[in-house]
């Protein structure tokens, strides 16, 4: 299962994945554009972001076997959600 790890993220939950064998796991050297991102994701199983990679409907639309969008945060992140209407849930 391929997953792409598009931000910067902890080097030890880079790590953990790396321990499974049954897991591909990318990492991406510098952010993307959409463009250059969707034949990344064409096989991917999940995406790890932060705040610097935009999933939009073209990525998503791009990656048919797409489960998972992670967004790893730090306990300390205060979230406030608004509802927009034509927007993923993420």
């Amino acid at each position: 299962m391929k997953i792409v790890i598009c931000d910067p993220v902890s080097p030890k939950g880079i790590a953990l994945l790396q321990q499974r064998p049954e897991f591909q796991v990318v990492v991406l050297p510098k952010r993307l554009t959409e463009a250059e991102l969707l034949p990344v994701v064409a096989d991917a199983v999940a995406l790890v972001v932060r705040s610097e990679t935009k999933v939009t409907r073209k990525v998503i639309e791009a990656a048919p076997k797409l489960r998972v969008v992670a967004a790893p945060v730090s306990a300390w992140t205060t979230w406030t959600s608004k509802p927009r209407r034509n927007t993923a849930p993420w």
